[in-house]
C-alpha cells in the first residue's frame, strides 16, 4: 500500500520547516552525468522542477488507451485537488537549517505528463524494476528534488488516496534530513542543477549572499563525558555534627565534675 511504504517516514518531530521537495532540490546532490544522453523527455522532467514545480508525474502508458486515459484524468484531477485544499508548513525565518537556497519561488504546484512504455525515460525512471511492472495498465513514478524518484506504482495501485499520501509526503515538513534515510533512487541526468538553480534565483530578482561558516574538524575535539554532579544531602552531616558537638560537652562537664 502506497500510504504504508511513505507514511513511515514522516513520523517523529521536525527538525526542518522547509517542505521535503524544496529541501531536497537545495541539498541533496543528484546523479548529474554530462555523458548521460539528454533526452527531450529528461530535460522537461529538470525545466519543470526549476521552473516551480514541488514534484513532476510521470505516467507511463500502457498501451490501452482507454485505461491510460482514466488514470491520467484521475491523476491530474487529484493533483489539482490537492494544490486546492493543501498548504505548505511555514517556515521559521530564524531557523538556520530552514534557509532555502537559490531556485524558483517556493510554491506548492505540480505537473504532470505521460510517455509510452517503449520511451527511453520510461526505462530510466523505473531502472531493473520496469520488467517487474505489468504491461496491461500504465504505471507512475513522482519526480522531485534533483531527479530524486519517490517510487512508481501502478495506477490501480496509486489511487487518490495514495496520490495523497505521495503529495503530504512531498510537501511535509522535512523530518529527516539524512538522503539515504528517505524513499527513492536517483534519476541520472545532463543537468547542471546548480547553475541553472542560481539562473532562475537571479531571473526572479533574487540576490545572493556569501556566508561564511567555519565548521570545526570533528578530528580537533575529544568529547570526553564527564559523571553527572554528586547530590550531596547537607542534613545528616549536619546533625552528625551537632551530635559530636553534644558529646564533647557532656564529656567536658563530667570532667569537671570529677574534679
Amino acid at each position: 500500500m502506497v500510504v504504508s511504504v511513505i507514511w513511515s517516514f514522516v513520523q517523529g518531530a521536525s527538525a526542518c520547516t522547509v517542505p521535503v521537495f524544496r529541501y531536497a532540490l537545495d541539498n541533496w546532490q543528484g546523479k548529474s552525468d554530462p555523458a548521460t544522453e539528454s533526452f527531450a523527455d529528461l530535460e522537461k522532467i529538470a525545466r519543470m522542477i526549476i521552473e516551480g514545480n514541488s514534484a513532476v508525474w510521470v505516467q507511463v502508458d500502457s498501451g490501452n488507451q482507454a485505461a491510460d486515459d482514466e488514470a491520467f484524468e484521475r491523476l491530474q484531477s487529484r493533483l489539482k485537488f490537492f494544490e486546492a485544499v493543501a498548504e505548505l508548513p511555514e517556515i521559521d525565518p530564524n531557523d538556520p537549517s530552514s534557509r532555502l537556497g537559490p531556485g524558483p519561488k517556493l510554491e506548492l504546484k505540480f505537473s504532470a505528463f505521460r510517455i509510452k512504455r517503449e520511451n527511453p525515460v520510461a526505462k530510466m525512471i523505473a531502472g531493473d524494476k520496469l520488467d517487474s511492472l505489468p504491461e496491461a495498465e500504465p504505471w507512475i513514478a513522482p519526480i522531485f528534488g534533483r531527479g530524486r524518484v519517490l517510487g512508481i506504482w501502478e495506477a490501480s495501485r496509486m489511487d487518490e488516496e495514495g496520490i495523497d499520501e505521495a503529495c503530504f509526503y512531498l510537501t511535509g515538513a522535512c523530518s529527516c534530513q539524512v538522503k539515504v534515510q528517505n524513499p527513492g533512487w536517483d534519476l541520472v541526468m545532463n543537468v547542471d542543477w546548480d547553475e541553472r538553480l542560481l539562473a532562475v534565483f537571479q531571473e526572479e530578482g533574487g540576490e545572493t549572499e556569501t556566508v561564511v561558516e567555519e565548521d570545526p574538524d570533528p578530528g580537533d575535539f575529544e568529547v570526553i563525558f564527564a559523571p553527572p554532579a554528586m547530590e550531596i544531602n547537607f542534613l545528616p552531616i549536619i546533625g552528625l555534627g551537632i551530635f559530636a558537638v553534644g558529646v564533647f560537652l557532656i564529656v567536658r562537664n563530667r570532667r569537671k565534675v570529677k574534679k
